[in-house]
């Protein structure tokens, strides 16, 4: 599979933190002053936020050990929230909406079930087994993708399907009581599918006829030999029974062997598209938030501070400016990145502190952990990110 790089019409920012600190520091004819100082600003306020979300991750991660399937030393018997309530997931929901995760409703879901197979593999779904499921994306995609053509098998083609750039999973089986959450890279929409922990591989009607096609030749010759004339049908009853058996035999295995063969292919495609399971998505959507939250108070406070926009047209402006710099066509979350700079100090009744100010800021809100309870609070309050307008 190949990706092309379509527009991306998402919540998050497709820039690295240190490309983005390197146009700001480049560019003194339009952010002045703050090119000189967006290194060291940039780096005290990725060591607050992630500060700020090192203490939600180990939260978080006390959290879910008692139901973490993969733990492998012993839990606390009465962790900091009750695991078993509804607050686990109330704090994963928020930790995938803070990491920019849409979740997909169930008509989203439904639609992304009946899409299709995945890349041939059919796959057969059991809601009775689960207890809980939510889908969620981040980013969506087009990759290119070789097929072959059924009428002339010898001739490939090239197929654009659309992808999700992330998917998280988060499921509860009715016979486990763990939870388990997974994180995808690239999956095509017509894969969803596959992906699900109630999901199982199955034969297509092309595996069927191949396994049972020869099973049913051997009938038919059968039955020519036994209604084809021949002297005495009971003198061949030992040899039919003992073929019928035989072919019984050989479909069955035939069938199991394909079984094993499309099982393996789903547990390929898993491994090749898994980006994370269980506690491991837990650090890498904190490492999402850090870094997110990072790049948007950099950048809306290079634009305030420089007088290129106001609080009120500052997510149009950043808008524009990446797809100038980086023709990066995205959204922007102005709120989050106001939210931060009046959490640090550096916005207050809409004045912006000077540059140098706003380093020795976010340096004493470093050493003094002003902020560390921030994402716990928001938790507790039932809090959760606005969603950026389109």
């Amino acid at each position: 599979m190949t990706h092309a790089r379509p527009p991306i019409d998402d919540r998050f920012l497709p820039v690295r933190i240190e490309a983005l600190v390197d146009a700001i520091d480049a560019d003194a004819a339009r952010f002045g002053p703050v090119a000189g100082w967006a290194q060291k600003i940039a780096r005290g306020l990725e060591r607050v936020v992630i500060q700020e979300v090192g203490e939600l991750h180990r939260h978080l991660d006390r959290l879910y050990a008692p139901a973490n399937p993969d733990l492998d030393a012993l839990a606390e018997p009465n962790p900091p929230w009750n695991a078993s309530g509804p607050r686990l997931h109330e704090a994963i929901e928020y930790l995938l909406h803070q990491a920019s995760f849409e979740r997909l409703s169930d008509v989203g879901v439904r639609a992304a079930i009946r899409a299709g197979s995945a890349s041939g593999l059919r796959v057969r779904i059991r809601p009775e087994r689960v207890e809980r499921l939510s889908l969620h994306v981040r980013g969506r995609g087009v990759a290119t993708v070789r097929r072959v053509d059924r009428r002339r098998p010898w001739r490939r083609y090239d197929l654009e399907l659309p992808v999700y750039t992330r998917l998280a999973v988060v499921a509860q089986l009715k016979d486990e009581a763990g939870l388990r959450l997974k994180l995808f890279r690239d999956i095509p929409v017509a894969d969803v599918e596959a992906l699900l922990p109630h999901a199982e591989a199955t034969m297509t009607m092309l595996d069927r006829a191949m396994v049972f096609g020869a099973g049913a030749g051997s009938l038919g010759s059968l039955g020519k030999v036994l209604f084809g004339g021949a002297t005495t049908t009971s003198a061949l009853a030992i040899p039919a029974a003992v073929g019928l058996g035989g072919m019984a035999v050989r479909s069955f295995l035939g069938y199991r062997r394909k079984k094993r063969q499309r099982t393996s292919h789903r547990t390929q495609h898993l491994y090749e598209k898994n980006l994370a399971n269980n506690a491991a998505v837990l650090h890498t959507l904190c490492r999402m938030i850090a870094l997110e939250e990072s790049k948007a108070a950099l950048l809306g406070y290079a634009l305030l501070a420089s007088g290129k926009a106001k609080a009120d047209d500052l997510e149009p402006v950043a808008r524009a400016y990446l797809a100038e710099r980086f023709r990066a066509t995205c959204r922007y979350d102005a709120a989050l990145a106001l939210g931060t700079l009046e959490r640090l100090g550096l916005l207050e009744d809409r004045a912006l502190a000077e540059p140098q100010h706003a380093h020795a800021l976010v340096e004493a809100h470093w050493r003094t952990r002003d902020t560390t309870g921030h994402h716990l609070d928001a938790i507790g309050h039932g809090a959760t990110r606005p969603q950026p307008g389109p």
